[in-house]
């Protein structure tokens, strides 16, 4: 009897073998975007399928390596955003050096994940907040290999105690003196939409002069990551500066990675301690500070929780008491 089987691409990316049993046609999914990969597993399915022994090609998809997973799952990656996909490849570069040697993926447990944890700490000095970076993107990761049937259940079950601090904002002298040593006109305008919109730095990056439409005072910000799109209101201040701008086509040229450099240096020339995303926390603190609505300040930083919105409620009481301190009525 002649046997009807194909190896097959299917939209999401991943390799199927389509084959004919007892005159049923059949999908079985290879869980690989690597087509190497996928015309060996291919081939030994067929040599199996003749032999009546097909069990073992799931056993040997169980079997599959870190080394082999990651390199597939870097490939489903590629398309992600830039930053993103780097900050995977470092992660993965960094856990896969401290394995002692190249485990089935199911093997990684728990412990091992605890025990590279420690290693981070107190072998590489790493602080608490870039370990749990770390154990995100490693939680993200397996997830996608519960997803691809490779492991039932995810080793990345904690992450590090934080004390969770209030966002730090400028206030409005700091902002001046970091203005006063921005010497290019390009990263001005960059850091005057920062903290007038409250945009995140990928947005603004991302941002082209197609999406400002100043007959409707709207800046159009696109779905970056799991953030919606959203429309945010332009500023009495912040029009004036983009209609004398106004061009075509994208409006920075730069990385995520090259703005915050370029910011941090900036801000270390003023005096001022602090980061990029500051100046988000900055734009929330002094509109919620100027009586603005919570629910509003929440569709404007495009936050999806009321509860990260309300982080900056701390700030706002330290407002209302540095306003009482600096009150006098009677002499």
């Amino acid at each position: 009897m002649k046997l009807y089987m194909n190896l097959i691409k299917r939209s999401n990316g991943i390799w199927y073998i389509i084959y004919r049993e007892n005159g049923k046609q059949k999908w079985k999914s290879l869980r690989t975007k690597d087509k190497s990969i996928a015309k060996r597993l291919f081939n030994q399915f067929k040599k199996l399928y003749l032999q009546g022994k097909i069990l073992k090609l799931d056993d040997q998809l169980q079997n599959i390596s870190w080394s082999s997973f990651i390199k597939e799952f870097l490939s489903y990656s590629a398309t992600r955003e830039n930053n993103t996909y780097q900050s995977y490849q470092f992660v993965l570069k960094k856990f896969s050096g401290f394995l002692t040697k190249d485990l089935p993926i199911r093997h990684i447990s728990t412990k091992i994940i605890d025990e590279y944890t420690q290693y981070c700490l107190k072998v590489l000095k790493n602080k608490p907040v870039t370990v749990n970076k770390d154990l995100r993107h490693l939680k993200a990761v397996f997830n996608k290999a519960i997803e691809w049937d490779y492991i039932k259940t995810n080793p990345v079950k904690r992450l590090l105690p934080q004390d969770k601090l209030p966002p730090r904002y400028l206030s409005l002298d700091e902002i001046k003196r970091i203005f006063q040593k921005v010497t290019d006109p390009k990263f001005s305008l960059f850091l005057k939409i920062a903290v007038l919109t409250g945009m995140r730095r990928t947005e603004i990056v991302n941002l082209t002069w197609e999406d400002v439409n100043l007959k409707e005072d709207m800046i159009f910000v696109r779905k970056s990551k799991t953030h919606l799109s959203r429309y945010i209101p332009i500023s009495p201040e912040l029009r004036p500066i983009l209609e004398k701008e106004k061009g075509q086509g994208k409006i920075f040229p730069w990385q995520p990675s090259t703005v915050s450099r370029k910011f941090t240096k900036i801000a270390r020339a003023a005096g001022v301690r602090c980061r990029l995303h500051d100046l988000r926390h900055s734009f929330a603190t002094h509109l919620l500070a100027s009586g603005a609505n919570i629910r509003v300040v929440q569709e404007i930083l495009g936050h999806t929780d009321i509860k990260t919105t309300m982080i900056y409620a701390h700030a706002i009481e330290e407002e209302k008491k540095k306003a009482v301190q600096n009150l006098r009525l009677i002499k």
